[in-house]
């Protein structure tokens, strides 16, 4: 499967105080044909493609690697957090055929920052997804959602964060981690020498890990390896 991708625009009413706001949502899509799908949300206001391409590059490894497909968005606050994400998960089911093979796909959400934080209040509303990453995770998204959201998710929980993170702080982790009461499975990775950013080769390297490590259940593989996966910056 070619590893060029894409991109579209989402768009759909929303009636605020009775009047009717159109709002769009820019996409890019990697199609494979593995049945499954990966849907990678950054963080508040975060770029579609990321810092340096980052999310391209990433996309294209995890579809070179056979993993599964990619859907990108950016995070423009709009409507909210997880509206926006509401929409590509939405977009994602509608076309999961041409994206990736099936009418019945896998769907895993990867989420950074706020992105993580929204993936965390919606993601147990849809049965299809099997599994979450959850990336320096924000809860200012909305604590009370954040929680009831990750208790009520019966999936796979992974959940990586920077033990110099600046921004969330390293003990976020600790209470995503704690939140998921009824996970299958949950685990947390603290990466040390790290901020909120992932900066650095390192942390790039380790950053591009982090799907593979969290939804590659053939082929587990220590993690984090800091000479393992891509350069992303």
């Amino acid at each position: 499967m070619p590893n060029n991708f894409f991109k579209k625009l989402l768009t759909w009413n929303k009636d605020i105080l009775k009047q009717e706001v159109l709002y769009s949502l820019e996409i890019a899509v990697h199609p494979s044909t593995t049945g499954k799908i990966i849907i990678n949300y950054p963080g508040a206001e975060g770029h579609i493609d990321g810092y340096n391409d980052k999310y391209i590059t990433l996309s294209k490894h995890i579809v070179d690697q056979n993993l599964a497909s990619v859907v990108r968005s950016g995070n423009d606050y709009a409507l909210g957090w997880d509206m926006n994400l509401r929409q590509v998960i939405q977009y994602a089911l509608e076309n999961s055929l041409d994206i990736c093979g099936s009418e019945t796909p896998e769907l895993f959400l990867m989420g950074f920052s706020a992105g993580a934080g929204a993936i965390s209040m919606i993601a147990w509303e849809y049965p299809e997804v099997k599994a979450i990453s959850l990336c320096a995770p924000a809860i200012g998204v909305g604590e009370n959602k954040v929680k009831n959201g990750l208790a009520s998710f019966e999936g796979d929980v992974y959940i990586v964060i920077g033990e110099d993170d600046e921004i969330v702080g390293h003990t976020a982790g600790d209470l995503f981690l704690d939140f998921c009461t009824n996970a299958k499975h949950k685990e947390l990775v603290k990466i040390p020498n790290c901020t909120h950013q992932f900066m650095g080769k390192t942390n790039g390297r380790i950053m591009s890990q982090i799907p593979f490590w969290a939804f590659d259940k053939s082929n587990k593989k220590n993690f984090p390896d800091f000479e393992a996966g891509i350069e992303l910056y």
